[in-house]
């Protein structure tokens, strides 16, 4: 009897923490496939109602965190890169948008929320650092 009780005691004081610890509005963007793979992303946020744009550089995996109404993001595998890559985008930890693609310059687009410039200016300003434009 001395057992059950502690058990629901430690679990009534646990309930608040795990209510309180999932991510308000964030967006999470996972990067997976062929492990090593290199890669390049613009990555545009509507933070407060201003528009942030942000360039990464990482390799597979990886795990980038935004806290946002809306992102946006272009993915490029590197030239040397010839693996495999998958970018998944999860808000509220649920997934909104995929893409993957494989091989050098592999070019990976997802988008969601609100507050974010029409297509043709992202895909214009994005092409103009990334030599090319190429979807």
């Amino acid at each position: 009897m001395n057992i059950i009780a502690r058990m629901v005691v430690i679990g009534t004081m646990l309930a608040p923490i795990a209510a309180a610890s999932p991510a308000r509005a964030d967006f999470i963007l996972e990067v997976d496939g062929h492990s090593g793979t290199a890669f390049t992303a613009q990555i545009e946020s509507n933070v407060g109602g201003s528009v942030e744009r942000t360039e990464i550089a990482g390799t597979v995996p990886a795990r980038y965190v935004f806290d946002a109404s809306g992102v946006r993001v272009r993915m490029i595998t590197e030239p040397e890169s010839d693996g495999r890559i998958r970018a998944v985008l999860l808000h509220d930890g649920r997934e909104v948008s995929q893409a993957s693609g494989s091989g050098s310059g592999a070019t990976l687009m997802l988008q969601s929320g609100a507050g974010l410039p029409a297509d043709d200016t992202w895909t214009a300003e994005a092409s103009g650092g990334w030599g090319g434009g190429a979807n």
